[in-house]
C-alpha cells in the first residue's frame, strides 16, 4: 500500500513490503510472538471499554454506558473472526 506520494505506508508491514524496503522477515517465533501480544493488546481494550462502561454506569451516564459496552462487544466479534 501507498499513500498519496506514493511512498510505502510505515504501517504496511507485509512481508512483500518488508522486502520492498529491505527489512527482514520475521521468523516463526518473532510473527507468534507478534501474534500473542496482538491478541493480548486487544483483551485490555476490550477490559478497558468495560471498565469504562461500569465507571459511565456509577455516574449515570447510559448513552455512554451503552456506547462502551457496543464496543466491548465489536472488538470480542473481531477479535473471535
Amino acid at each position: 500500500m501507498t499513500n498519496r506520494t506514493g511512498a510505502l505506508r510505515s504501517n504496511d508491514s507485509t512481508p512483500a513490503r518488508r522486502l520492498a524496503v529491505g527489512q527482514p522477515q520475521l521468523s516463526a517465533a518473532d510473527q507468534a510472538a507478534h501474534v500473542a501480544a496482538s491478541y493480548v493488546r486487544r483483551q485490555q481494550a476490550i477490559a478497558h471499554s468495560l471498565q469504562a462502561a461500569d465507571l459511565f454506569d456509577e455516574a449515570g451516564e447510559p448513552a455512554y454506558t451503552a456506547a462502551s459496552r457496543a464496543d466491548a462487544d465489536r472488538m470480542r466479534r473481531e477479535l473471535v473472526a
